[in-house]
């Protein structure tokens, strides 16, 4: 039995939830000077938003 295709809104929960980890890995980074991972996980986030964007939701 195949398994039920996950709608666009089932997506937006776990992307607010990996937002809100990046924040403070980035900022953790930041503090130990560990610039390419700071830019890393500043272009993660700039994903996350484009994507939540796409699915017409806000970052909250």
């Amino acid at each position: 039995m195949a398994r039920p295709v996950p709608r666009p809104s089932d997506y937006a929960p776990r992307l607010r939830a990996r937002l809100k980890l990046e924040q403070p890995l980035m900022n953790d980074a930041h503090t130990r000077g560990w610039a390419r991972e700071v830019e890393r996980h500043r272009a993660t986030l700039r994903r996350i938003e484009e994507l939540l964007a796409q699915l017409g939701r806000t970052r909250s």
